[in-house]
């Protein structure tokens, strides 16, 4: 999360997106900076107005991950980045890589990166 913060400075908006309220009660107890929000839901629904954050992090994506990474690029600004944090998909899901990558540069996405526990990084044109 602080390289979300760091990257979109003090007047940059960073928008953290979990299923789960207490993996974001976690996340804001050892987070200390004021210009991150908190959503409890899915990615692919967010009540948010289009281009209004300059940064979003997940942990998951839901079924259908396409629709997510639509909903990321109409949410944040102009070379704004998503950052999908935690385990790749397990290898049952292995085929499932290429089409991350597929979706997130069919919604706008470019430098899309997919390594580590950060599994996927990615910039909005």
């Amino acid at each position: 999360m602080h390289g979300a913060v760091d990257r979109v400075g003090a007047e940059g908006d960073v928008l953290a997106i979990d299923a789960s309220v207490n993996t974001l009660e976690a996340l804001r107890a050892a987070t200390s900076s004021p210009n991150i929000s908190y959503f409890v839901g899915q990615a692919d629904v967010l009540p948010l107005t289009d281009g209004s954050v300059d940064a979003v992090v997940s942990r998951a994506l839901p079924a259908d991950a396409a629709d997510a990474f639509r909903e990321f690029s109409r949410v944040l600004v102009n070379g704004g980045r998503v950052s999908l944090l935690g385990d790749r998909p397990q290898a049952s899901n292995a085929d499932s890589m290429p089409d991350l990558e597929r979706w997130a540069m069919d919604a706008g996405f470019t430098d899309v990166t997919l390594d580590g526990n950060l599994f996927l990084s990615a910039t909005k044109r």
